[in-house]
């Protein structure tokens, strides 16, 4: 398979999954319903995983709420917006042939920011 075609075929893929995702979000809303089992790590130690709050943030996300969603879980967000970076960076290099490492270093520092505040300061606050 070429490397092209396994893009693609990767953008096909997570395009599906958020279409589908916004059809089960249109009837199921994760403030009133409880859709995944409760957080193994929660229930244990009682501080947030990274991902805690991340159905409601996509949830959020999907219905145009870009702040609640940052509320609920700003790794997802960062998420989404370094995946733009990265996708932004393989078109401009596709398209001029130059090469440009800002994007990438910005994405990473995005989702490691992210990650840090998800993981370690929103259970210090």
């Amino acid at each position: 398979m070429r490397p092209g075609t396994r893009w693609a075929l990767g953008g096909v893929i997570v395009v599906s999954v958020h279409a589908a995702a916004a059809v089960y979000f249109h009837f199921v809303n994760p403030y009133e319903s409880q859709i995944f089992p409760p957080c193994v790590w929660h229930r244990i130690t009682g501080l947030q995983c990274p991902t805690c709050g991340g159905t409601r943030a996509l949830y959020s996300l999907l219905a145009g709420d870009f702040l609640r969603s940052f509320a609920m879980n700003p790794l997802l967000l960062a998420s989404y917006v370094s995946g733009g970076l990265v996708v932004g960076q393989a078109a401009f290099e596709s398209a001029t042939g130059r090469q440009g490492r800002w994007p990438i270093r910005l994405a990473l520092g995005l989702v490691f920011a992210a990650l840090v505040y998800t993981g370690i300061l929103r259970n210090l606050l």
